[in-house]
């Protein structure tokens, strides 16, 4: 399970590095990596965090038998928790709306648990916690980020000097994000970046 977390973790960055280059297929792979991801946390975060393995799921009734219900519940919760913010990573990253809701939702749910994780970590030195908190603090760190830099400023250090038509249609975009026209506009921008590649 560790192996699929790692890849659908690389596909998202590739995905990621070229939204944001404006390479064709970007979005979709960006898309489709990060809701992945975000399913694979949220179904299988009870599993994944307990470190128990498909084949002992599957093969053995007694698989959860030595694990506290607190770890199992909060494995699970950890895993709905990473996957709403990765959720709103998704969003922010594609400038969709409700990305703020989403990525501050995760945040809170995911400080909570971080704060948790920090405590009962320094208490009990289990690879339990540990595991929870890498995860919680990557996803967290980059939900933040993308949180307090808006993407029109990534756009800007990525594509300023090259396009500043893109940079000039996105900003007037932002300005009235209900015209349509605007939003045309930007597209267009984008096809001829996707187009001189």
């Amino acid at each position: 399970m560790k192996r699929l977390e790692l890849i659908l973790i690389l596909l998202l960055i590739t995905g990621i590095t070229l939204n944001l280059l404006l390479i064709s297929g970007g979005g979709v792979l960006t898309v489709l990596s990060t809701m992945s991801l975000s399913l694979f946390y949220a179904m299988t975060g009870a599993v994944l965090f307990n470190e128990i393995t498909l084949k002992t799921l599957f093969k053995s009734k007694d698989a959860f038998q030595n694990i506290s219900n607190r770890k199992i519940v909060g494995a699970a919760l950890t895993g709905i928790a990473l996957s709403v913010l990765i959720t709103g990573i998704l969003f922010k990253v594609m400038s969709w709306p409700g990305a703020s809701p989403n990525i501050y939702t995760g945040l809170v749910t995911s400080g909570v648990i971080l704060v948790i994780s920090v405590i009962m970590y320094f208490k009990k030195q289990e690879r339990f916690y540990l595991g929870v908190l890498k995860r919680v603090v990557l996803y967290c760190l980059i939900g933040l980020l993308l949180a307090l830099i808006p993407r029109v400023n990534w756009m800007e250090a990525i594509h300023g000097k090259k396009h500043p038509e893109y940079i000039k249609a996105y900003k007037e975009y932002l300005a009235n994000p209900s015209d349509d026209n605007l939003w045309q506009k930007v597209l267009e921008e984008e096809n001829k970046i996707r187009d001189a590649k």
